[in-house]
C-alpha cells in the first residue's frame, strides 16, 4: 500500500511566491515502487493564465554544474493548461526509485506562469522509512524564458520551514532485493540430486 516518501500536508490558503526556480531534494536508502508525485500549481499570471507552455518540471538524480538529461530520472513533464485557481497536479506516476538523490526541478516560463505559492498557515511534514529530506530551495536561471537545461543550475538548499510549499510524494517501500528463500534453495538441491540420479541410471 502506498505511504508517504515526504508529504507536507495543511489546511490550504495559498499565497503567491513568484520564484522562476524551485528544486525539492530528498534521498533513499531503500527502493519504493508506485511512486507517485502531486503538487498544487496555478497561473498567477497578471492578465490571465498564458497559452501554450507554463513549465517543465523535472525529476533527476543530480543538479548543478555538469548535469546533463542523462541524469534524469523520468521524462520531463511540460505543464500546460493551469488555471489562477490553484490545482492538485500528478506530474509523476508509476516509477521505481531506487537507493539513491532525487531533486524536482520546477522551471517556470515566466515567474508566475507555474507557481507553486506557498502555506498561508503551518505544514504537517511526514516521511517514510529511509527517507532524508535534503531540502528545498530556489535556482538562479539565466533569464525567462528559461534557457540552457534548466537542471544545470547553482542551486541553494534550505532547511523546511512551518510554512511552505503543499505537496504529496508517495509510494510503496519495497527495501532491498531479498535473499534466496528455504524454498527456493530445496528446489535447487532437488535439482541437483535429480541430476545426479539420471547421470546413475545412464551408466
Amino acid at each position: 500500500m502506498a505511504g508517504p516518501i515526504w508529504v507536507e500536508s495543511g489546511p490550504g490558503g495559498y499565497v503567491g511566491v513568484g520564484t522562476n526556480y524551485d528544486v525539492f531534494g530528498w534521498s533513499l536508502s531503500s527502493t519504493y515502487t508506485g511512486v507517485s508525485i502531486s503538487f498544487p500549481l496555478v497561473d498567477w499570471t497578471v492578465g490571465g493564465p498564458i497559452s501554450g507552455t507554463e513549465g517543465i518540471v523535472y525529476l533527476m538524480n543530480q543538479i548543478g554544474t555538469g548535469t546533463t538529461a542523462a541524469n534524469e530520472v523520468a521524462t520531463p513533464v511540460t505543464v500546460t493548461g493551469l488555471s489562477a485557481t490553484v490545482q492538485n497536479i500528478t506530474l509523476f506516476s508509476g516509477l521505481t526509485l531506487g537507493p539513491g538523490n532525487y531533486y524536482l526541478v520546477f522551471a517556470q516560463t515566466t515567474s508566475l506562469s507555474m507557481d507553486l505559492g506557498e502555506s498561508a498557515s503551518g505544514l504537517t511534514e511526514t516521511t517514510g522509512a529511509g527517507v532524508t529530506v535534503l531540502g528545498q530551495g530556489g535556482g538562479t536561471p539565466t533569464g525567462l524564458p528559461p534557457t540552457g537545461f534548466p537542471p544545470d543550475v547553482n542551486v541553494s538548499f534550505n532547511a523546511p520551514e512551518s510554512s511552505g510549499n503543499q505537496f504529496s510524494i508517495t509510494g510503496d517501500p519495497s527495501g532491498a532485493t531479498p535473499e534466496p528463500t528455504t524454498a527456493m534453495m530445496a528446489m535447487a538441491g532437488g535439482a541437483v540430486l535429480l541430476a545426479g540420479l539420471r547421470r546413475k541410471r545412464v551408466r
